[in-house]
C-alpha cells in the first residue's frame, strides 16, 4: 500500500528528498500526511477505524429447456443465487455499540428469471448492473440492529428456508418469462408460468428495518417503506443432539402491489443419517383483481425430501426430489388471448404443479456448488370475457368462463456456483 501511495506522489510531482535521515522537517510531514490521505482513499481491508470485508459469487448454468412448442439451449445466470459482489464495513463505537454498512450489486447476463422463447438473453434492460443492498446499520448487543437503505424486508428469504439443498426452492426461477403454450388447438396468450405462481418469495427496497437480538433461538424481524409497505418475521432455530431445526413465518402488506401475504419455511435434518424435510407454504390476499366478481386467494405449497451425506472428501453431497402445488395466483388480472383480434380476458382460476429431482456436490477447498436439476411444470387455469376491452376499467365477466390446460415445461439445468 505504501508503495502504491509513493508512486502516486511521484506521479504527482512531490519526490523524495535525495539524502537519507530521519523524517523530520516540513517536507517529510507533508510526504507523511499526503500517504496518510491516499491509503484510506484506497480499498483495502479497512482502515484505522473501519473494517472492510469483499464478497461475492459468480453462479452460471447450462439449461435445456421445452415448453410443448420449442425447445432450446440457453446459458444463464442462475437468479436462485445471482452473481453478486459486495461491501461489508463495521466499526466498534464501545462494547455494547457497533456500526457499518454494506454495499452490494449484482451483475446478471441472461438471468434466468428474464429468459424466455423470445429472448435468450432475458429481457431487454435486464443485464445491467443492478444495485441489491446499500444500507447503513446501529447494533446494540442488548437492542438489537436498526438499519436504514436498500436492503431485503423482514420477510425476504421466509420461504426458502433449506437445511438440505441450496439451490432449489418454492420460486420459480427458470420458465417464469416462459409464456403458457395452450394445448391442442387453443389460442396463444400473454400469460407467463410466473404469474400463476407470482412472487412467493419477497424482494428489496428502500426500507427502515428493525432485528431483535437472538433469545433462545428467536429472532423479530420488522420493515417499513417503499409506499407505505410494511412486514413483520419470526424466525426460530434450534440444534439437538442428533436433529437440527430451521423455520420463520411471516405477514406483508404490499400496498404498492395491491396484495398481502401470511408465509413460511421450515427445515429439519437428521444429521447422522443426512435426511431431511424442507416445506413452505402461503395465502395471499390480492387486492388488485380487475374482475368485479372475483373472491380466491391464492396459496401455495412446496416440498423437499432428500438426503445430504458425505460421499467424498471433497465436500457434502446432497440429492433431493421436490413438489410444488400452486393455485390462484394473480386470479383476477387481465390476460390476452391472441386470436384474429387480442381480445381482454380476466383470469378465474389457475393451478400449477411441479415437480423435480437434483443433486448437489460441494468442492469445499475452492468454494464451489456444482448442481444438476430437472424440472416439471403443468398447469391449468380459466379465463372469462370481459364486457369493455378498456385496459383501466374493471373486467365485468361476460359469459362463463374457458377451461384451458398449458403445455407441460420442463428443463434440464447444470451449473457451478463459485464464492468467494
Amino acid at each position: 500500500m505504501i508503495i502504491i501511495a509513493m508512486m502516486h506522489l511521484i506521479a504527482s510531482g512531490i519526490w523524495l528528498p535525495a539524502a537519507a535521515g530521519p523524517a523530520t522537517g516540513p517536507c517529510c510531514d507533508d510526504i507523511e500526511s499526503r500517504i496518510t490521505e491516499i491509503e484510506t482513499s484506497l480499498a483495502r481491508k479497512g482502515n484505522r477505524r473501519t473494517s472492510l470485508r469483499i464478497y461475492g459469487q459468480v453462479n452460471r448454468a447450462i439449461m435445456a429447456w421445452d415448453d410443448g412448442n420449442e425447445t432450446n439451449v440457453y446459458e444463464v445466470d442462475n437468479e436462485t443465487s445471482t452473481t453478486r459482489l459486495g461491501f461489508i464495513g463495521s466499526a466498534q463505537i464501545t462494547s455494547d455499540w457497533s456500526a457499518g454498512y454494506r454495499l452490494e450489486i449484482e451483475a446478471i447476463g441472461a438471468g434466468s428469471n428474464f429468459v424466455s422463447a423470445d429472448f435468450d438473453d432475458g429481457l431487454p434492460g435486464n443485464n445491467d448492473v443492478k444495485l441489491r443492498h446499500s444500507y447503513w446499520y446501529l447494533t446494540n448487543r442488548q437492542f438489537g440492529r436498526l438499519s436504514i437503505g436498500q436492503q431485503s424486508q423482514a420477510t425476504d428469504n421466509i420461504t426458502i428456508i433449506n437445511l438440505g439443498a441450496q439451490m432449489n426452492d418454492g420460486a420459480l426461477h427458470y420458465n417464469n418469462r416462459f409464456d403458457v403454450k395452450v394445448t391442442g388447438n387453443g389460442p396463444a396468450m400473454k400469460l407467463t408460468w410466473g404469474a400463476l405462481a407470482f412472487t412467493v418469495d419477497s424482494f428489496r427496497g428502500n426500507f427502515v428495518r428493525y432485528d431483535s437480538p437472538v433469545q433462545d433461538g428467536f429472532l423479530i424481524s420488522a420493515a417499513w417503506g417503499e409506499d407505505d409497505f410494511a412486514d413483520i418475521a419470526l424466525r426460530y432455530a434450534k440444534n439437538w443432539s442428533q436433529f437440527r431445526f430451521a423455520a420463520g413465518f411471516g405477514y406483508m402488506n404490499n400496498r404498492e402491489r395491491d396484495f398481502s401475504d401470511l408465509r413460511g419455511s421450515a427445515s429439519l435434518i437428521h444429521d447422522p443419517s443426512g435426511i431431511y424435510l424442507s416445506v413452505a407454504g402461503g395465502l395471499r390476499d390480492d387486492q388488485g383483481s380487475v374482475v368485479v366478481s372475483n373472491t380466491d386467494l391464492g396459496h401455495f405449497q412446496y416440498y423437499q425430501l432428500g438426503v445430504k451425506t458425505s460421499l467424498t472428501s471433497l465436500g457434502s453431497t446432497t440429492f433431493y426430489g421436490d413438489l410444488g402445488h400452486y393455485d390462484n395466483f394473480n386470479v383476477g388480472k387481465e390476460i390476452r388471448l391472441m386470436q384474429t383480434v387480442a381480445t381482454r380476458h380476466g383470469l378465474t382460476d389457475s393451478t400449477l404443479e411441479r415437480w423435480g429431482i437434483g443433486l448437489e456436490q460441494n468442492l469445499d477447498a475452492a468454494g464451489v456448488l456444482l448442481y444438476a436439476q430437472y424440472h416439471h411444470y403443468d398447469a391449468r387455469f380459466s379465463a372469462v370475457g370481459c364486457t369493455t376491452e378498456v385496459f383501466s376499467a374493471p373486467c365485468i365477466p361476460a359469459g362463463d368462463p374457458g377451461d384451458f390446460t398449458a403445455e407441460p415445461w420442463q428443463a434440464a439445468v447444470v451449473g457451478a456456483r463459485v464464492q468467494f
